[in-house]
């Protein structure tokens, strides 16, 4: 607790002297000054780096994950550096006078803003000529604070990449988001996207890269990797259930939104849906329960995210047999569990990939309304519709362990069309594609 605590105070600093130095640079106006404190201060996750040149990589919470794993598993040949979620945009506020939202894409004044153009433009130049950057890596090509940097970029033959993390969409969520792409993002300008799945790549190509100026490619979600690594490959005996793990439900979790409002085509038609946190209640009250009633079961909930400290606080209280977690998610969490209960979410695949007992509650769901906005389980995982139902399932599972009977093939078909990733090979894919988008400014 000690050494966290240090970590934090110190991580903490580092912040602080940073946004004051980068506040110090804008306002003289010196990029130079800028790029050499990005880089000063940018963490960095390849130890074993063989050349010096640098990949510099835009911090997105999950989307650093995909880069850690493929540097885990398969070494990467260059120096690898990660700045702050907010530098570029404490970059672009300066010069718009506001704190700047990445999900707010309408306003595409950004490209008239010629001070602040400029400024990114001798930015960037700054860094591939004088701090040796031979490519940049984002994790979603809408970001509105990175769009004149792609632009800048393209101009200045510097790769800018997107790693999509964004791609693991229920069917309604990829309709819906044709039309978001289509009527309010617009225009992106990325060098090249890598994208989790075919079906992400398709909308994509098909809506906003027509002339295919964009260099597009799949290679699936690298950070499961991880768990295809800690894998035990032996014959799995059906056991009865002791560690479950109840990854916690998103208020809008499967449908097509922008931060918490729901974008695209249903807009008007769920209009009056309030979401899903009313299934995170039933849940834990049943766990909380079951808990109790078996010694020898363990019970986690995880978070979706980084939860508020209070709210953590409060849930620990009132259901004080369940352990909460929250944060980034550590893949030992699906290994060391039994079953996992998760909801439209990446968890599904994450289990699945482990050969973990699945429960998706789908408890008090119109499927009429909401039936689009939905995987299709049914043939490798658990759907209870009422509460009910769910705690007979978990009982069942606790005394005896029953697999449903197409698991392992109903499972591979989600994997791969939802991850590409059957075969544990994603963070080889992403190395291959980044050293090819980066060959020509070695």
């Amino acid at each position: 607790m000690i050494k966290t605590l240090h970590r934090s105070v110190i991580t903490g600093l580092k912040t602080v002297s940073l946004k004051i130095l980068l506040a110090i640079g804008l306002k003289l106006n010196n990029p130079s000054f800028v790029a050499r404190i990005l880089i000063l201060n940018a963490r960095n996750i390849n130890k074993k780096p063989i050349y010096s040149q640098i990949l510099l990589v835009n911090e997105a919470r999950g989307g650093i994950k995909d880069i850690e794993a493929m540097i885990q598993l398969n070494g990467f040949p260059y120096n690898v550096k990660v700045i702050p979620f907010w530098a570029s945009k404490r970059i672009m506020g300066y010069f718009f006078g506001y704190e700047v939202n990445d999900y707010i894409f309408a306003d595409l004044s950004l490209y008239d803003n010629k001070k602040y153009n400029n400024f990114i433009q001798k930015l960037y130049l700054n860094l591939k000529v004088n701090q040796n950057v031979i490519g940049i890596v984002n994790f979603n090509f809408s970001y509105v604070s990175q769009r004149v940097p792609m632009r800048v970029c393209r101009d200045l033959k510097l790769p800018f990449i997107t790693v999509m993390k964004e791609s693991f969409k229920t069917p309604g969520m990829f309709a819906g988001y044709e039309e978001i792409y289509r009527d309010i993002i617009k225009i992106v300008e990325p060098s090249d996207v890598f994208f989790q799945n075919f079906s992400e790549m398709d909308v994509f190509n098909r809506v906003l890269n027509s002339d295919k100026k964009i260099k597009t490619t799949v290679v699936g979600i690298p950070r499961m990797d991880l768990l295809y690594d800690q894998k035990n490959n032996d014959i799995i005996i059906q056991k009865p259930v002791r560690n479950i793990l109840f990854m916690m439900v998103g208020r809008y979790t499967g449908l097509p939104c922008i931060g918490d409002k729901i974008m695209g085509k249903d807009q008007m038609k769920l209009k009056g849906f309030v979401g899903y946190d009313y299934i995170n209640d039933l849940v834990l009250q049943s766990l909380a329960l079951i808990s109790k009633q078996h010694n020898d079961v363990s019970v986690i909930a995880k978070h979706k995210g980084k939860e508020d400290p209070l709210v953590t606080k409060k849930r620990a209280l009132q259901f004080p047999s369940i352990k909460f977690e929250d944060g980034d998610m550590n893949p030992e969490i699906i290994s060391n569990s039994d079953v996992v209960i998760a909801f439209n979410s990446t968890s599904l695949a994450e289990a699945a990939i482990s050969s973990k007992l699945i429960i998706s509650p789908e408890i008090g769901v119109d499927k009429d309304l909401l039936s689009e906005y939905f995987f299709d389980l049914s043939s490798f995982a658990f759907v209870p519709t009422t509460i009910g139902e769910f705690e007979k399932i978990l009982e069942e599972l606790i005394e005896n362990g029953r697999r449903p009977q197409d698991y392992y093939e109903g499972s591979r078909e989600f994997l791969k069309a939802l991850t590409n990733n059957t075969d544990g090979a994603s963070g080889k894919r992403l190395k291959k594609a980044l050293l090819s988008s980066m060959e020509h400014c070695e």
